[in-house]
């Protein structure tokens, strides 16, 4: 009976040891661990979808009808779709979207996608090319697609593909030795939905060198307070409707207050402006934005109304990405 009471023990504590491993699991090891870790070193921003548990969503579910019109219309989603076919979306589990600086000053991009993907399918899909290159647009930066270890897709110019493959195949040299996205993601739910890091000082500088006018579509001005915000991560999860957090870490503690009593300035601005639209989808959603602030530390919550983000996707779905964000090379 002791013995059995022992065993019994351990097997508790282990299974209690596994579930605390569970809870622990966060964006950084997700990176650590998956085929994200391939993705170039340098990048300054990192936008992860968990496709597998957002597929039962309406705004997901409108998004990829859109997409699938899109492919009809001609373009690299055309000629994705007759290499792969549309089957090959369901075996897909997991995007991530980097943004990479460029040697010539201009903004790169580049795409992983992680699937239960056919190898020989994908291999047949690339015409027995490592790195197939697409017709594209008139006018579109160039873009490729290539498979790496793994079986996973990759999209970007020619040199972000071979940077990807090389980092695929030789291990530890891509994003998984980025410590500053990798330091922000450790706050970062890895159940969660769809996450990310900004390097926030990188990305700024990136924004001036090219000129692409992120800093004027930003809701904090550019300047010398809201330089004080190094690092912002994020998170989100979907019910009925989406339940976002970001993080921000500023210089100092009073650069915090400042910086949140302006975003809380600009929210209550916002509220002030949607007057007694009370009912209005934008009044609804910022009634619901928190701002909280603890040390050097910003954290704000709110949500966003599923119907919000279904009319999102249907605005949004197959949009070409903009002329200037070309993809490095």
């Amino acid at each position: 009976m002791k013995r059995w009471r022992i065993g019994l023990a351990v097997i508790l504590l282990s299974a209690a040891g596994l579930l605390g491993c569970a809870r622990e699991r966060t964006g950084a090891s997700v990176v650590r661990s998956s085929a994200l870790a391939a993705l170039p070193q340098e990048s300054v921003g990192l936008l992860v979808v968990e496709v597998n548990s957002l597929g039962r969503t309406k705004a997901v579910s409108s998004w990829m009808k859109e997409m699938a019109a899109a492919a009809e219309r001609g373009g690299p989603l055309t000629e994705i779709r007759d290499r792969f076919g549309l089957e090959a979306v369901k075996k897909l589990n997991r995007m991530g979207l980097v943004v990479v600086p460029m040697a010539d000053d201009r903004l790169g991009w580049a795409l992983l996608m992680e699937g239960e993907f056919d190898p020989e399918a994908l291999r047949r899909g690339l015409g027995g090319e490592e790195i197939a290159m697409l017709e594209g647009m008139e006018g579109a930066p160039e873009l490729g697609v290539t498979m790496i270890e793994g079986g996973h897709l990759a999209l970007g110019s020619r040199a972000a593909l071979e940077t990807i493959r090389e980092n695929a195949a030789a291990g530890g040299r891509g994003l998984d030795r980025n410590e500053a996205l990798l330091g922000m993601l450790e706050g970062v739910r890895a159940t969660s939905q769809i996450w990310g890091a900004i390097d926030c000082r990188a990305m700024t500088d990136l924004a001036r060198k090219t000129g692409v006018g992120l800093l004027d579509r930003s809701p904090i001005p550019d300047t010398p307070l809201s330089s004080t915000l190094h690092s912002l991560a994020f998170q989100g999860r979907f019910g009925r409707d989406l339940e976002f957090d970001l993080f921000g870490e500023t210089d100092d503690a009073e650069s915090a207050r400042l910086l949140s009593e302006t975003l809380r300035g600009i929210v209550a601005f916002g509220r002030l402006g949607a007057g007694e639209a009370s009912s209005s989808e934008w009044a609804q959603f910022l009634e619901r934005v928190r701002i909280d602030q603890e040390g050097t530390s910003i954290t704000l919550t709110g949500s966003i109304p599923e119907e919000t983000l279904v009319a999102l996707a249907e605005k949004t779905g197959g949009a070409a990405p903009p002329a200037d964000a070309a993809p490095p090379r």
